[in-house]
């Protein structure tokens, strides 16, 4: 069955007060599958990273090399699941970190449901978290500020800031016409010459690749990890760790066959020239990898794939969402830019401590604060 996005649930109020359960083991977190999946279609911007099943592919295949323990807020009303929020705590340096489950993979805030009442439900859950988790801190990567969660962190005196990024977004649900429209002249010929030049090599053609192509994630891997290499850039996706080809192919899997990941490619005949693999929800679609055979680098593919995302993306009134960070290809696309934040917020005294630190270290000068960039030390 093919996934296609649906309008905004309606909203709902619920009368009755919000009763949280703390989930501590996997298998507990199993019995709740059928309620998860029914509330991440419900919910309020769900990405594809919040579901369930994106949740059994990380503790399954884990990317991160620590001893974690699962400690994961649930919140009914009037007995239907409307909240859930899954965190993972692990010792860094003698403080004990809760990260949500996806954290590092782009994504921090909980699924709650789409109803008139989900800024209280999240605003009680925090609640919730800061007087009952076992952690010193909270480690809050890559928050999007257009999520409850944001505000209120960003309201939490015992906060420091690890580092704040770009995100850039294509926005223009009116589609892709209105879209070329708003494009200057000088990115108009740039596509164009881009085109001409790859065009010229013969046989070149742009396509959505099935989800089971053989060999699919090996190559995207290879030749990602050649990119990384060559450039000298940090590896932020734990690319280079031994499993993620196992995890790419399992969410290649698990989201393939509902259309909840797409594979967009660009092929010379039979040979593979670029990947882009990404996630769609109903309201977005959200970049995670992609990457480019370097003997066609000088023909720009990956920039003329991105070009067919966008596309394709806007004739389906999504959202483009290019993860944090910015470069040449993403300014080059985007309609617009909003922030992603990484904090770190103390629920202990012990944590305290380590903001306190922090605060003193890189604080006193905003510049060199807001470019630190987030590791376990």
């Amino acid at each position: 069955m093919t996934y296609v996005p649906s309008p905004t649930v309606a909203q709902r109020s619920f009368g009755s007060a919000l009763e949280f359960e703390v989930i501590e083991d996997w298998a507990s977190l199993r019995r709740i599958e059928v309620d998860w999946k029914a509330l991440w279609r419900r919910a309020r911007r769900a990405f594809v990273l919040q579901s369930f099943e994106a949740a059994q592919i990380i503790h399954r295949i884990p990317l991160r090399d620590c001893k974690a323990r699962l400690w994961c807020l649930v919140g009914r009303t009037e007995g239907v699941l409307v909240f859930i929020w899954p965190l993972v705590i692990y010792n860094n340096h003698g403080w004990r970190l809760a990260m949500p489950l996806a954290g590092h993979l782009d994504c921090s805030d909980p699924l709650v449901l789409d109803c008139a009442n989900y800024q209280d439900y999240v605003q009680g859950a925090w609640s919730y978290a800061l007087r009952r988790c076992p952690c010193d801190c909270f480690q809050l990567q890559f928050v999007r500020q257009n999520m409850p969660l944001y505000d209120i962190v960003a309201q939490s005196r015992w906060r420091a800031l690890v580092y704040e990024l770009k995100l850039p977004l294509v926005e223009c649900l009116e589609g892709w016409d209105s879209y070329e429209k708003r494009l200057s002249k000088r990115q108009h010929d740039g596509f164009a010459r881009k085109r001409r030049r790859l065009l010229e090599l013969g046989d070149i053609r742009f396509e959505l690749l099935p989800h089971d192509t053989p060999g699919l994630a090996e190559w995207i891997v290879a030749h990602k990890k050649k990119w990384l290499s060559r450039v000298g850039w940090e590896d932020k996706i734990w690319l280079t760790t031994p499993q993620f080809t196992d995890f790419l192919r399992a969410l290649l899997a698990d989201f393939g066959p509902d259309g909840r990941c797409r594979v967009f490619a660009m092929k010379q005949g039979e040979r593979l020239i670029a990947a882009d693999v990404n996630f769609v929800d109903r309201h977005t679609m959200q970049w995670y990898i992609g990457t480019f055979d370097e003997e066609y680098g000088k023909y720009s593919p990956g920039q003329l794939l991105k070009e067919f995302v966008v596309r394709w993306a806007l004739d389906h009134g999504l959202v483009y969402d290019m993860l944090g960070g910015t470069g040449q290809h993403k300014n080059y696309l985007a309609t617009k830019v909003e922030r992603v934040t990484t904090w770190r917020v103390s629920r202990t005294l012990w944590g305290r401590c380590y903001v306190s630190l922090r605060r003193q270290l890189f604080c006193a000068d905003p510049q060199n604060a807001a470019s630190v960039v987030s590791s376990d030390s």
